[in-house]
């Protein structure tokens, strides 16, 4: 069956694999909504939720997620919080070596 993770109270399963690229597709549910969270921070620019959520494991590369404003462009959390101007959050995503070129 899927994969079902609790986050911050709520349940989430693993969406399915035709809306994820080819590394999200290797992550499980709960490192999925951890990159999810992510790039929610990085569209907000908080930094510190954005620290503390690759400190959890979320990743900086996952590019498509389904749900996100940035989901079907393809943007990794570096590129959405560059988007949006978002400063403080991009400065923790290099700190966290973000690749650029990604």
């Amino acid at each position: 069956g899927r994969q079902i993770v609790t986050l911050e109270g709520k349940e989430y399963s693993k969406p399915d694999e035709a809306y994820l690229d080819s590394a999200a597709r290797q992550r499980s549910a709960k490192e999925l909504m951890l990159d999810l969270h992510l790039q929610r921070a990085a569209v907000q620019g908080d930094a510190d939720r954005v620290a503390e959520l690759i400190q959890a494991g979320a990743s900086t590369a996952t590019t498509r997620l389904p749900g996100t404003p940035h989901g079907e462009f393809r943007r990794t959390p570096l590129h959405i919080a560059a988007w949006e101007c978002r400063q403080e959050a991009v400065a923790a995503l290099l700190d966290a070596r973000a690749d650029v070129n990604a």
